[in-house]
């Protein structure tokens, strides 16, 4: 999973370019990581159903990044469709 990132500088800051771009490798290993079901999936599913701010801190930031991802394809494709 980590090999997606050989070849990147991991001290680059994770700007909305990045986020926004599907084949970024760091893209894709927040939606590998988030597809894969672990201990993220659950506790982030769980917060957001059942409204646990306590998870904020640890969460938040990675909540934020992969809602960032999720909006963008989503406006992508209604522009796609939009197109047809």
């Amino acid at each position: 999973m980590l090999d997606l990132l050989t070849g990147i500088d991991k001290d680059t800051p994770l700007t909305r370019d990045i986020l926004i771009d599907p084949n970024h490798p760091v893209t894709k290993l927040m939606l590998l990581t988030y597809s894969m079901e672990c201990f993220i999936y659950k506790h982030m599913n769980n917060a957001s159903r059942y409204g646990d701010v306590s998870k904020i801190d640890s969460l938040g930031p990675y909540a934020l990044v992969l809602g960032t991802i999720v909006r963008e394809a989503i406006s992508n494709r209604e522009e796609e469709l939009d197109e047809k």
